[in-house]
């Protein structure tokens, strides 16, 4: 059962099949099995066809796939029962003309039986042709999207120069701000070793206060210490976030294992400045409580210099996470830079759209193959596919052969003829009329030479010629009218000699 599904595919006549050696059946097992093969082949590269030729994206479509299925099949029934039919029919003649039995063929004939072979010779070659072209297409695609690109940028070179200035300016513009806001730190920084020697007073001597500013100095340094820790780990958080490459970076943008690690520092810096800065604050307290003790103008001194401490602190403080939110936006503008760009040129109505087309994509690899090594792999490809195409062609129609079983087929249609032949020739010789004559112009006759009304004119009765017919010449139509049966356009005998 599965042999007569596999060799269905073929057209054969099992009858036929069944009387011929093992041999023939094993070749029209690896005939079917060829036929097959093929066709998956050409199933699978006419659905890639389809994707490179009509898909601008070449992603892959259900309904590509399904009218590469319908092509391949066209192409296996064509083969089924035109060519390799054809060729049998010419491989069984040749095998009686090698036993002695030759038919008349003329020229012409001679010209048709070739006419399929041609043909189908003639469709392998497109086929490999076409096989070379889209392996090019895939093979080069790279190459192909890059020569693609360099004729979008000439064509948009205006355009995209534009864009590329306004978004460099703003991009020049946060810089700006950045180094603006970097000077101010600075300056508040030199204001903050300016106020902390009044806050201290160093100068007075009594034992008490000296211990109350020790304790406030080894406070502040230690706040100190821990802003700038903290500071420090939201900075490289900032830069670990916008893929920043430094010490300590990982160079990758977005939260990653480093990322959350300067998270995990900036809550510890976050919990070292909040007891850094209990401590300065009870230091502080005490250092208060020392103080009431002096002049209400020292005293005011102090707390002029304090106030004004904390709030170039405060000041700091915005302005550090001001530069770290610039610092951000930054990143995120140099990685949009591309995307905006060309957001801004498609935007533009001097615009020209990239070419993604098919005929694009062919010229593109026309230039591609003006250099000579990609020139001399697209020809290879080109031979290699038309040498596999040729052997599958000669593999169905000359190769695998089944001789034994042609021969019977041949004799069979040959023997089938001659049986018409014979049942022609026992139908025996046909009588036909002569042709009607024209009627003489009527006279006046004597009535008593005037043959009698109901005299009947003699019967003209002719034979065909007896031929035998030969059996190995195409049967034709008898004379006559197409709408007529050509019994009614010749004379038959009658009973009696009359017609």
């Amino acid at each position: 059962m599965f042999d007569m599904l596999l060799m269905s595919v073929a057209c054969v006549h099992f009858n036929i099949l069944a009387g011929c050696p093992a041999g023939d059946t094993s070749n029209i097992r690896k005939l079917s099995l060829l036929m097959w093969g093929c066709w998956c082949w050409q199933w699978v590269l006419f659905a890639n066809c389809a994707r490179i030729m009509l898909s601008p994206d070449g992603s892959w479509a259900i309904e590509q796939v399904a009218l590469a299925g319908l092509v391949a099949t066209l192409v296996l029934l064509a083969d089924a029962t035109i060519f390799i039919a054809a060729s049998w029919h010419a491989h069984g003649l040749a095998e009686l003309s090698r036993l002695g039995f030759r038919l008349p063929l003329s020229q012409l004939e001679r010209i048709k039986s070739l006419v399929p072979l041609c043909v189908r010779l003639g469709s392998a070659l497109i086929v490999a042709n076409l096989m070379a072209i889209v392996t090019g297409l895939s093979a080069f695609q790279n190459d192909i999207r890059k020569e693609i690109d360099k004729v979008y940028q000439t064509q948009n070179a205006v355009v995209i120069a534009e864009a590329r200035a306004r978004f460099d300016r703003e991009i020049s513009e946060s810089q700006q701000k950045q180094s603006a806001l970097r000077r101010e730190i600075d300056q508040k920084e030199v204001d903050i070793r300016v106020l902390r020697p009044l806050v201290i007073n160093p100068n007075i001597d009594e034992p008490e206060i000296k211990i109350a500013l020790d304790r406030v100095s080894v406070a502040e340094a230690a706040k100190a210490r821990a802003d700038t820790a903290l500071a420090a780990a939201r900075r490289m958080a900032a830069d670990e976030l916008g893929g920043e490459c430094g010490p300590g970076l990982s160079c990758r943008l977005g939260e990653g294992p480093r990322w959350r690690a300067a998270r995990d520092r900036i809550a510890s810096s976050q919990q070292a400045a909040a007891e850094a800065a209990i401590a300065l604050r009870d230091a502080q307290a005490k250092l208060r409580e020392v103080q009431e003790r002096k002049s209400a103008e020292q005293k005011r001194q102090i707390q002029a210099a304090e106030s004004r401490l904390k709030e170039v602190l405060t000041a700091i403080a915005a302005q550090e996470a001001q530069l770290a939110l610039l610092a951000s936006n930054h990143q995120l503008q140099l990685l949009d830079r591309d995307r905006k760009v060309a957001e801004a040129v498609m935007a533009d109505p001097r615009h020209v759209a990239r070419e993604e087309g098919l005929l694009s994509r062919l010229s593109a690899l026309k230039r591609l193959m003006e250099d000579p090594s990609v020139s001399m792999l697209v020809y290879l490809l080109d031979g290699f596919f038309m040498l596999l195409e040729l052997s599958a062609v000669c593999g169905k129609m000359i190769a695998l052969v089944p001789m034994e079983y042609t021969r019977k087929l041949v004799e069979r249609d040959l023997s089938g003829a001659k049986r018409a032949a014979n049942r022609l020739k026992s139908a025996g010789p046909v009588a036909t009329l002569d042709a009607p004559t024209a009627q003489p112009a009527m006279k006046i006759e004597d009535p008593a030479t005037a043959p009698p009304d109901d005299a009947s004119p003699p019967a003209v009765v002719r034979e065909m010629p007896t031929t035998t017919p030969n059996p190995l010449i195409r049967l034709r139509r008898p004379p006559g009218r197409r709408w007529r049966p050509p019994g009614l356009d010749e004379p038959r005998p009658v009973d009696g000699g009359s017609v």
